[in-house]
């Protein structure tokens, strides 16, 4: 398993801590610019499964795949996020948050 990077952000959005690993492609723009279109991407993704539902509740998004990449996404009853993106192959990740967050 490899891991890229991981975000943790506070209920309001804001980032309140980044790491990345083994990155290989650099975004092109500041930290800052990338953490808000990645807490805009999370809120776009949960209206979106909010809205393809079939009952009404909350809905929630936990993981995405690309053909590169895993997004792994733990919500916690504080409203912190922590998002890690790794290899496809990358199993657990939602244990490994959620460890993360005990600690």
């Amino acid at each position: 398993m490899t891991i890229f990077n991981l975000y943790i952000f506070d209920r309001n959005g804001s980032c309140v801590f980044y790491r990345e690993w083994k990155r290989e492609k650099v975004a092109g723009m500041d930290r800052n610019e990338e953490c808000k279109l990645m807490f805009g991407m999370l809120l776009s993704l949960r209206s979106f499964a909010s809205k393809l539902a079939p009952r009404d509740g909350k809905q929630s998004v936990r993981s995405y795949q690309t053909s590169t990449y895993k997004l792994s996404l733990f919500d916690t009853p504080t409203g912190l996020k922590f998002v890690m993106n790794t290899d496809v192959t990358a199993g657990g990740i939602q244990e490994l948050l959620r460890q993360i967050y005990s600690q």
